[in-house]
C-alpha cells in the first residue's frame, strides 16, 4: 500500500528520496551542471521546502513526490554554498544564478482561489504500476 504524507510529517527524512526522483526527472534539463544523476540528487537535496511537498511512500521508500503551493509560498529554496559544494565553484555558482529565476520566482498576482502543483515525479521503477493507496 502507498501512503501519502506531507513531507515534513513523514516518519523519516525524505529529502534523499525526493532528490533522487528529482534527479531522475530533471537531469536532462540540468545536464549542463552534471550528467550524473547521483551528483544532481546530492546537489539539489537541500532545496525542497518540506512543508510544501507531499510524498508517496511504499515500504519505507519515497516513490512519488509533488509540491503543492498557494502561489505565495515557494516550494524550493536554493543555497549557493550547497550547489558549489556538490557541483564545483563554477557550475555551482552558475546553477545558483540561472536556477534562482527559474525556481524561486513567485507568482506576480497570486489569486487566493488558485494553487500551484510543481515538481511532480515518480521513481522510475514505480511508473506505470498500479499500487493501492491506503
Amino acid at each position: 500500500m502507498i501512503n501519502v504524507f506531507r513531507a515534513d510529517q513523514a516518519e523519516f527524512d525524505v529529502r534523499r528520496g525526493i532528490s533522487e526522483i528529482f534527479a531522475e526527472g530533471f537531469t536532462q534539463w540540468l545536464g549542463f551542471f552534471s550528467k550524473d544523476p547521483k551528483r544532481i540528487a546530492a546537489a539539489f537535496a537541500h532545496i525542497f521546502v518540506l512543508d510544501q511537498f507531499y510524498v508517496a511512500l511504499y515500504k519505507g521508500q519515497v516513490v512519488g513526490m509533488a509540491a503543492c503551493t498557494d502561489g505565495t509560498s515557494l516550494s524550493v529554496k536554493l543555497d549557493k554554498k550547497e550547489l558549489r559544494k556538490h557541483l564545483g565553484f563554477y557550475r555551482g555558482t552558475m546553477a545558483g544564478i540561472f536556477l534562482k529565476k527559474e525556481f524561486e520566482t513567485p507568482f506576480v498576482h497570486p489569486s487566493p482561489a488558485v494553487g500551484s502543483i510543481e515538481f511532480v515525479g515518480t521513481a522510475a521503477e514505480f511508473r506505470g504500476k498500479a499500487l493501492l493507496r491506503k
